[in-house]
Order: structure tokens, then sequence, then C-alpha cells
């Protein structure tokens, strides 16, 4: 399977498992964080945290504060950044990235995203 067949695929269950979400826990925007090329737009998707917290992960994703672990050449699945205040992100792939902190991979307590528009 080509990397690109492979993000496609990865893509659509992520959004076929978003689709999935309660409205008691749909997503609240928080807004575009400014500065760099392009704007970043920062979305809640699942928990209790809030716009503040949300950015402020953001922000530390983009400007490089996290560390990165797994393989520099290895699939993306291995790979993972890490942020203070607890948050385990995806490495950014097609513009977008997500972050989880507390509960288990599988079902995180608090889950945020942001996209590059």
């Amino acid at each position: 399977m080509s990397r690109l067949t492979a993000t496609v695929a990865g893509l659509i269950a992520v959004g076929a498992a978003l689709s999935t979400i309660p409205a008691a826990a749909a997503e609240r925007s928080c807004g575009t964080l400014p500065g760099g090329p392009v704007p970043r737009t920062v979305t809640i998707l699942h928990g209790p945290v809030t716009c503040p917290e949300a950015r402020a992960a953001a922000k530390e994703y983009s400007t490089g504060e996290g560390t990165f672990h797994g393989p520099k050449n290895g699939p993306r699945s291995a790979q993972y950044i890490t942020l203070p205040g607890g948050w385990r992100c995806s490495v950014i792939e097609q513009g977008g990235a997500a972050c989880a902190r507390g509960g288990s991979r599988s079902n995180p307590r608090e889950q945020i995203g942001f996209i590059l528009d």
C-alpha cells in the first residue's frame, strides 16, 4: 500500500470515527492562532479542555516546543510528539494534527485538533 493510499485510508477512518461522536460531545471551535505562513484553526474534539488550553497546546506544537518520539524515518503510526501539560500528539500530516491527554489511547479524556488553513 502506498503512503498516499495509507494516508487517505487513515483520514477516512478518522472522519468516520468523528461522525459517531454524540451531540453532547460535539466539537467546539477555538478560533485561529495568528502568525505563521497560514492561520491554524484550533478545535476541541472531546472533553473538558478549555479553549485557552487547546490554543496553548497548538501553539506549543506549531512552534516546535514538543519532543519527538519514534523512528525518524519509520512509519507515521509509530511517531508522536509530547507537549507540556501531558499532551500526546500525532505527527502533522495532510495539514492537520490531533492531540490527546488522559484516559487511554483509544478513549482519551480530552482531545484537540488543529489544521493549517
